[in-house]
């Protein structure tokens, strides 16, 4: 066992030779844990429901002096209820928590055979976003109403900007127009107007 900064053991060996136990203890399948020849699919299934209970509850397996899956699963040291899961995230629905913990059960089923296959729990998972995750009609009515005056704030701010820079060049050429004017005189002797500042000499 080779302790890690993470502070969970892993089954090191010197190759795949078979026997051989590789894996994070607290995530692996009892059945594997028995007898490492009897890795399959279930054992990965089993692996996921073991991550799945973790983020629910927000609590990683090293938590525990045996497993997360001892604590709430095997021994049922507490039950695994809606009041049991992570609330930083949030309240979690009732009619969105019970199946989730149904999924985290059957994936953890102590008889393999029973527990899904992986396609099933991703189509489980993919039913439940779609149910109780999917924005509702008025949820995106709202969002595309909440864009439209967004997207209209932000043409107001941009036609102000280009007004105000359209002031800012006439107020500039009105200033430099101003500045030749005052700048013009009449020559005593041609009588004509010349630009003083651009030092223009009567040509008389």
């Amino acid at each position: 066992l080779d302790q890690q900064a993470t502070g969970r053991s892993l089954f090191t060996m010197g190759g795949t030779s078979a026997g051989a136990l590789l894996g994070t203890p607290g995530y692996m399948c009892p059945r594997y844990l028995m007898n490492p020849t009897q890795y399959g699919d279930s054992s990965e299934v089993f692996s996921f429901g073991i991550v799945l209970l973790e983020t629910l509850v927000g609590k990683v397996t090293s938590d525990f002096e045996s497993s997360i899956y001892d604590y709430y699963i095997e021994d049922e040291e507490e039950d695994l209820t809606p009041e049991s899961f992570d609330r930083r995230p949030g309240g979690c629905p009732a009619e969105l928590a019970k199946p989730l913990i149904q999924l985290v059960k059957d994936c953890t089923l102590r008889a393999y055979k029973r527990r899904p296959k992986m396609r099933d729990v991703l189509g489980r998972l993919r039913r439940l976003e779609l149910t109780h995750c999917a924005l509702t009609v008025e949820e995106i009515q709202a969002r595309l109403t909440g864009a439209t005056a967004q997207a209209q704030a932000l043409a107001d701010v941009r036609r102000e900007e280009q007004q105000k820079a359209e002031r800012a060049r006439e107020q500039a050429a009105a200033a430099r127009a101003a500045a030749e004017a005052a700048a013009m005189r009449e020559c005593c002797s041609c009588y004509d107007e010349v630009n003083m500042a651009a030092g223009v000499e009567c040509s008389a």
